[in-house]
């Protein structure tokens, strides 16, 4: 809504094809990797399903939440596209209200569900990146 009224390109058009293309291709590929990690561990992607394991493998390794950062990534990649900073500022917000309302009711659930093994995983791998 707001680049209808305030248009705010933040790079050279083509710049923004290039580099939002490789991003939003980028998302596609850690989201496949992530749905890989599950497949392995028979866990569910459906948040509304019991998970059975904590995956410490794959992107797993490097970040907490790393569906999430394919979901930021690809916000911001079609932010690229659009050239708009508007689309990038509502992809940040995104992730905050993210953090706050989902992955902290994860984290609690996950914490309770497995105990000193997420409490420990959690240690070792950070939320984000």
């Amino acid at each position: 809504m707001a680049e209808k009224y305030y248009p705010l390109p933040f790079v050279a058009p083509s710049v923004a094809e290039v580099v939002g293309s490789i991003i939003v291709v980028l998302s596609f590929v850690l989201f496949a990797l992530v749905l890989r990690e599950f497949s392995k561990f028979k866990t569910s992607v459906d948040h509304r399903k019991a998970t059975v394991a904590i995956i410490s493998t794959g992107a797993f390794k490097y970040s907490r939440n790393p569906i999430y950062i394919s979901m930021v990534m690809l916000c911001i990649g079609l932010s690229f596209l659009a050239n708009s900073v508007w689309g990038f500022v509502s992809a940040l917000l995104a992730s905050l209200v993210v953090t706050q309302f989902v992955i902290k009711k994860e984290e609690a659930y996950l914490e309770e569900k497995f105990g000193k093994e997420y409490v420990d995983y959690r240690k070792s791998v950070r939320r984000w990146l």
